[in-house]
């Protein structure tokens, strides 16, 4: 268990969790947390309410066809495994997803290997509360502390707008856009992810 001050990194759904930390212990802001780096993440507002018909009847069903998933997860799974990471198709599904146009093959056979290695169960699972997340007056907490904001230009799932909204709730942040890139900035450009945590560190 580290004791004294830290940084906290968190990269899509682990920005997400800092953010629910401070909104849980804002007396660790600023204590014991002293800088943050949130990565292609969100305050919330990930989904928006149905508008057209097509939209309204998904919204209906996506319970039930999760609950399906879950209880045949076993056939789903079947199904995945017909398409392996290694299959261009499913390579090629990653990339459109997950990456910018700068991105490797490397790198997303990689992002392949890791999005088929989460379960149809766990997916189902966390998935809801993905729609239901929206810590925007904890952001409030972390303008105590110098925070950095990395955002690939091409991030699909998390947009540069989500991104911008922080920034403007956080008075102690620094935004960074960066071209050519995905939502996998810590893959894509790790270079630029590193280079914003050294800057929250401590001069010696």
């Amino acid at each position: 268990m580290p004791r004294g001050p830290v940084v906290l990194g968190g990269h899509s759904m682990g920005g997400m969790t800092i953010m629910a930390l401070a909104a849980a212990h804002p007396e660790v802001i600023g204590d014991r947390v002293r800088g943050v780096a949130l990565v292609d993440t969100s305050a919330g507002e990930l989904s928006h309410p149905p508008r057209t018909a097509v939209e309204r009847l998904q919204e209906r069903l996506l319970p039930a066809v999760g609950a399906w998933a879950v209880a045949h997860s076993r056939r789903v799974e079947g199904w995945r495994r017909l398409v392996p990471p290694s299959n261009p198709r499913h390579r090629r599904v990653v990339r459109g997803i997950l990456y910018g146009s700068d991105a490797t093959d490397a790198m997303v056979a990689r992002g392949a290997d890791i999005m088929a290695a989460s379960s149809v169960r766990s997916f189902a699972a966390f998935y809801p509360a993905l729609g239901a997340h929206d810590k925007a007056q904890a952001l409030a907490e972390l303008g105590t502390v110098p925070v950095e904001i990395l955002v690939g230009e091409a991030d699909k799932l998390t947009p540069v707008k989500h991104s911008g909204r922080l920034a403007e709730a956080i008075p102690t942040a620094h935004l960074q856009i960066v071209p050519g890139c995905g939502h996998m900035l810590p893959q894509e450009r790790p270079d630029l992810v590193t280079a914003a945590i050294r800057r929250l560190l401590p001069t010696p």
